[in-house]
């Protein structure tokens, strides 16, 4: 995230390239916003909370520091952080809470906080990579009937290097979709007679977008032909898709 972003009373800043770690960074309290009485409405306490929780913000306003953490930072007690942070939750700005949290994890739960940017009307999360692997768990139920065993800790670790960071949330489900659709007609073996999760973010992953590609330039092609064309396109499209 380069330039300048805001996000409820708080502006970010980036500058220069390339920028590392958190070097760059600046966390600013929005002008407008202190003389309209942000600070008086919210309690200084809250807006020191909100400004330490922004510290260990990613470029999407996601972040997880505890709780100690944050006692450490702002030299309070756990206690207090607890006491103010309840407040600062239910806190709006313009009609826009200004920081949400959920817990994530398996076994052991953490918090995970967002940072409400100015120009998201609903703060938006993306998919974790359980919930990548929860999405394939349904897709293969639904197709074959059984559960699929999953290794956690392999699965978890490649969805997320191989599909999240690469891929938007409706790109993945798209991917996932069509692997159920297709595996058994184009990819199943004897060896591998379904698909799995390590097969997904590896080599099906190009064989998926192959198909995503071939599908959109034949659409464009309908979207680009004469009338007189619509029907030999569109059997075109059943043709390659039932192939």
């Amino acid at each position: 995230m380069l330039g300048k972003q805001l996000y409820g009373i708080l502006r970010i800043e980036t500058l220069g390239t390339p920028l590392e770690e958190d070097q760059g960074w600046a966390i600013i309290l929005n002008k407008s916003a202190i003389r309209n009485g942000a600070i008086k409405d919210l309690g200084d306490r809250s807006v020191l909370l909100l400004l330490a929780i922004s510290s260990y913000m990613d470029n999407d306003g996601f972040c997880c520091p505890t709780q100690r953490q944050l006692a450490e930072v702002l030299g309070w007690t756990q206690a207090t952080v607890t006491k103010h942070m309840d407040s600062l939750l239910q806190a709006e700005y313009n009609g826009l809470k200004l920081i949400t949290r959920s817990l994530e994890g398996d076994k052991v739960k953490h918090s995970e906080y967002q940072i409400v940017k100015d120009d998201t009307k609903v703060p938006g999360k993306r998919m974790s990579p359980k919930d990548v692997i929860v999405y394939f768990l349904q897709k293969y139920k639904e197709t074959y009937g059984v559960d699929y065993q999953v290794n956690w800790k392999r699965d978890i670790g490649m969805a997320k290097t191989k599909l999240l960071s690469n891929y938007s949330d409706e790109q993945i489900k798209k991917f996932i979709e069509i692997v159920f659709e297709k595996y058994d007609q184009e990819w199943s073996s004897p060896k591998y007679p379904r698909p799995t999760i390590s097969a997904l973010c590896t080599w099906l992953i190009n064989h998926v977008m192959t198909i995503i590609q071939k599908e959109q330039e034949i659409e464009q092609k309908i979207t680009n032909s004469e009338p007189t064309d619509y029907d030999q396109l569109e059997a075109d499209m059943d043709d390659y898709l039932n192939s």
